[in-house]
């Protein structure tokens, strides 16, 4: 095997045999990168809304699931250096599960690119592994209330991670006491692993949280 060119499982033939849908998988991760599309841009306003069309294609007929078209977490963060006013536009999907009492997981990925890239690594394969996550209780009703955030601004500062956090929205913090965020580390010549950087908003630093970098 060329170290430089190594040679992948392949793909199981029939999604059934694994419950797992990779040609949806694929069609997210293709339609999400066709051009950059960092934050405020018309191409990041594209994927914003095909995140939404797809979350909500996947709620239709299940009262128990509610996608909430998030223009209202907003929020202002000033440093030493620099004063930042963000008008959130994340996208929340909250799977009522069948024990809310048992509390939850909130599940993030941000769905933003750096401008010089689509974004392919970072952040469309942790976005298009949310919605195969996503698209299990639509089949298995969860004993665990499960809310996903695909949220914005990321490359700017983590802006749409914050708002959340700090407008103390509902969806974002009911019942949620594990915290699973979704990082693609990229795939530039001089990339490290990111630090945990959700782990430390205060909102969420009491829960049991975890990065999973791809």
């Amino acid at each position: 095997m060329d170290p430089k060119h190594p040679t992948y499982p392949r793909n199981p033939s029939s999604a059934s045999s694994t419950n797992l849908n990779f040609t949806q998988a694929y069609t997210d991760i293709h339609t999400a990168t066709t051009h950059p599309h960092p934050y405020n841009s018309f191409a990041n306003d594209e994927v914003r809304m095909y995140l939404l069309d797809q979350t909500r294609n996947l709620a239709t007929g299940h009262t128990y699931m509610e996608v909430d078209d998030d223009l209202s977490s907003t929020a202002m963060f000033v440093n030493a250096k620099e004063g930042v006013s963000f008008e959130g536009n994340n996208v929340l999907v909250q799977v009522d599960g069948t024990e809310p009492d048992k509390g939850g997981v909130l599940f993030f990925a941000h769905f933003d690119s750096v401008s010089t890239a689509p974004g392919v690594t970072d952040n469309a394969t942790a976005v298009a592994s949310l919605f195969v996550l996503l698209e299990y209780p639509t089949m298995h009703r969860v004993k665990r209330t499960a809310i996903f955030n695909f949220h914005n601004g990321e490359g700017d500062g983590l802006n749409g991670a914050h708002a959340c956090a700090v407008s103390s929205h509902p969806t974002c913090l009911t019942n949620s006491y594990k915290f699973l965020n979704f990082e693609g580390a990229g795939a530039g010549r001089h990339i490290s692993h990111p630090p945990k950087w959700q782990c430390a908003l205060r909102a969420i630093s009491n829960m049991r949280s975890h990065t999973i970098f791809f």
